[in-house]
Order: C-alpha cells, then structure tokens, then sequence
C-alpha cells in the first residue's frame, strides 16, 4: 500500500476522511495501476458533481482495498499509522513539538484501547499549554515530545 493510500485508509477509518480524499487515493491507486472496478466505480461516480453519498463512497473504498488484497485498518492501528505521520513532522522540525503533541492527541480520542507509545504526546499536549510562560518547562515538554516521537518512528540514541 503506498503512504498516501494508507494515509487515506487511516483517515477513512477514523471517520476523518473526505469523500474528495477517497476519490483523489482511488485515482492515484488506478493511475498506478490496480485494477479495481470498486475504485473504477467510486472515481467514474464524480464527474465534477457528487452522485456518491459518503456512506457509499466508503464502501466502495473499502472494497477496493480489498481488490488489492489489503485490509482495512483497525480504528487503534489507523490512529498509529496518522500519529507516525505527526511524529516524522516533530522529529523532522515540520511541526513544533507541542503543536505535533496535540495532534496526537486528538487522533488519540478515536482510539479503541488504551496506546501507551502515545501517552507521552497527551501528557505534554494537557501540560505544557499552561506552563507556556515556564520556558524552563516547556522545554522540557518538547524534549520529552521529541524523543516519543523518536521512539514511535524507531529511532533511538538521539539528543536534541
């Protein structure tokens, strides 16, 4: 599955993703040639206007991931995938370490289960906010933000 499909799945999974995001990975998928008449018909359905409701855009998206032998991701394993996204972002200075962090949280709230390799994103991103004056303490926020989110993506052994 390419990033940005998986990308797409996580999102759809999670109920965050737009039918126009569907489409958009179902013609890319197409383009790069799978061959699903599920994506043919999801793609073929929008031609400037929408006949699709959501519901059934997602079906279809469903089933052509299934055309490509690929399953569709579990709510725990979607918000993982999308808090690896955050994490690249922090770890390659795309996005401040607090603002990654409440990134993660968010996702976190369509969480099943309890993920302990977020728990570090939560604790910063409800702490850190009010102690932004403590430039002490924000720090260390970010610091603790940036080596979970170097654990989450497996690197290790890196100071800032």
């Amino acid at each position: 599955m390419t990033d940005s499909l998986r990308h797409v799945a996580a999102r759809a999974a999670l109920g965050l993703a737009s039918i126009t995001e569907l489409i958009t990975a179902a013609t890319t998928s197409l383009r790069e040639g799978c061959d699903s008449n599920a994506f043919k018909e999801l793609v073929s359905s929008y031609d400037g206007h929408q006949t699709l409701d959501e519901s059934q855009a997602l079906n279809l998206f469903w089933i052509g991931l299934t055309d490509m032998g690929l399953r569709v991701p579990a709510k725990d394993e979607a918000v993982l995938t999308l808090s690896r996204e955050v994490a690249w972002r922090i770890v390659q200075g795309n996005v401040s370490p607090l603002v990654g962090a409440e990134e993660v949280r968010l996702l976190n709230l369509h969480a099943q289960s309890h993920i302990a390799a977020l728990d570090a994103f939560r604790h910063a991103s409800f702490e850190a906010n009010p102690y932004e004056q403590d430039l002490e303490l924000k720090r260390y926020y970010e610091d603790m933000v940036l080596e979970a989110a170097r654990s989450l993506i497996g690197i290790k052994g890196q100071s800032s």
